[in-house]
Formats: structure tokens, C-alpha cells, sequence
């Protein structure tokens, strides 16, 4: 959910008039980064990233990097001025929610789609636990990052869907083409039951209602392609027989020129033979 300036200026009005930070107009935004960075170190040890990674040494490095995507997601994208420990909870989702729709999708993902469902337990803790928080925004962003090696080749997009619990472990997502199945229509339906979940966040590519058209099926598309080539070999075919024909034509020229050549040659030396006798 994206509120736009406007909209999420009206849904934090009363929570910004109660942070703690200094909230006074012009408030430097550094500042406001340094509060943040500091509650993060001081709940630090009671983080359920920390027990994953205590649990989980091999992937502290792919942890770290999405904790630190997650933070620089939340000065880029988050309000200034806010202290999340002092929203509602229904405060605290909009403002989650309107950050995650602000992540931008890479390129080669222009058509994509996407549903995020996060359970109470999970919201309890990414509002207590900011480290925890900084690991959902930043698994979204490297999520949604990863190149797509498909875009060149046609490819129509995806549907893509994320549950995320109160641990890391509880993470689980799925996706799949938008043509999953053999049709659109189909994936759209499968995907659009997925989606209508309670506390569903969609999410959307900036071309994500273009593609594919909603009569596409593998059974047309083989059809057009079998069409298609048929229509491809009858060109090379025609091609073909037209440069034989051209061919033959001018080697038909070139034997009738030498005939009348060789006609004309013997009908001089037959003239010449006539007056020496």
C-alpha cells in the first residue's frame, strides 16, 4: 500500500506528535537515524536474528546483509520523525506496509506481482524487536533485487507470495509464472486465492497489468507458433524456388546466346569455305 505524501502525512499526524525524538519542523534526519541505530543496539541482544545466527553460523553473512538492506530501506523509504515504539499496532502496520510498497522491483521484473502476509506474532515482534524488523524490509528488498535471467527470452513475469512469522525460521515463500499452468486466466485465479487472505500486503512491478493478455494459453501460443513456422518454411520454400527459376532462366539465356553464337560462327566459316572454292 502505497499512502502517497498526502495520505501518510494524515495517517501519522497524531503519532508523530507523540515520539520521542525530537519532532520539531526541520528535524535533521540524521538524528532521527542515530535514534533509530541506537534502540536497534540496545535490543540487539534479545533479537530473534541473533538467535538464528547463533543457531545458523554459516548464513550470519547473508543475515547481516538483509538486516543492513532493512535499515537503509527504512531512511529511505521510512518517515522522519517516528518512533515506532510509540505507534498502535494499526499505526505500526501502515507504516511497514507503505514502506514495503516503496521497494522497488529490478528491472528485469517490470510485470511481477506479489502478496506479503506477516501473522500477529509476527508484527509483535518486528515492532519490538527492530533488528528483526530491519530483516523483513531487507529480505524484501534482496528479494525483490535478484535479476530476472528470463526477461530477455519473453518471459511474462511471475506471482509471487511470502509469509513471515516471528523468526526467521518461520519464513516461507512460493512463486510462479503468470501463465503457470498452460493459461493466464488460471494462474490469475490461483493467485488472486492466494492473495485474498486476511492482512494480505500486495505489491506490484510498475508494468505488472500488461502482461500477459487474459486469453493467453500454451495451446494458442503453440498453435500461433506452429502457424507460424509453417508460414516461415512456405517464405524459405517460395524463396527458394524463385531463385531456381531465376537461375534457370538465365542459364536458358546464356545456352540460347551461345547457340546463336556458335549459329553465327558457322555460318561465317561456311561463307568463307563458299567463295575460296
Amino acid at each position: 500500500m502505497d499512502l502517497g505524501v498526502n495520505g501518510r502525512a494524515v495517517a501519522y499526524q497524531n503519532v508523530i506528535g507523540r515520539t520521542k525524538a525530537s519532532n520539531k519542523e526541520g528535524a535533521d534526519k540524521a538524528g532521527n537515524v542515530i535514534e533509530y541505530k541506537v534502540r536497534y543496539s540496545e535490543m540487539q541482544a534479545d533479537s530473534v536474528v541473533e538467535d538464528y545466527k547463533r543457531k545458523h553460523p554459516s548464513d550470519s553473512g547473508n543475515v547481516d546483509k538483509m538486516v543492513n538492506s532493512g535499515l537503509r530501506a527504512r531512511e529511505m523509504y521510512g518517515a522522519s520523525g517516528i518512533d515506532t515504539s510509540e505507534m498502535t499496532m494499526d499505526e505500526y502496520k501502515d507504516y511497514i506496509t507503505d514502506i514495503l510498497g516503496k521497494i522497488p522491483f529490478h528491472a528485469s521484473h517490470p510485470y511481477d506481482e506479489e502478496v506479503i502476509y506477516i501473522s500477529e506474532a509476527g508484527w509483535e515482534q518486528m515492532k519490538n524487536d527492530p533488528e528483526y524488523e530491519a530483516w523483513v524490509l531487507g529480505y524484501n528488498v534482496e528479494n525483490r533485487a535478484v535479476p530476472n535471467p528470463f526477461f530477455g527470452m519473453g518471459d511474462m513475469g511471475m506471482y509471487g507470495v511470502e509469509h513471515f512469522g516471528a523468526t526467521i525460521e518461520e519464513h516461507h515463500g512460493e512463486g510462479y509464472s503468470k501463465v503457470y499452468g498452460g493459461t493466464a486466466a488460471g494462474a490469475r485465479s490461483m493467485f488472486e486465492g492466494m492473495a485474498s487472505g486476511k492482512g494480505a500486503i500486495r505489491n506490484k512491478a510498475s508494468k505488472a497489468g500488461l502482461q500477459p493478455p487474459e486469453d493467453w494459453s500454451l495451446e494458442e501460443e503453440q498453435r500461433k507458433a506452429r502457424k507460424k513456422n509453417k508460414e516461415l518454411w512456405d517464405e524459405i520454400f517460395e524463396a527458394r524456388l524463385r531463385v531456381k527459376k531465376d537461375n534457370d532462366s538465365r542459364f536458358t539465356k546464356k545456352r540460347l546466346e551461345e547457340m546463336r553464337l556458335s549459329m553465327m560462327g558457322l555460318g561465317t566459316g561456311g561463307s568463307y569455305a563458299h567463295r575460296n572454292l
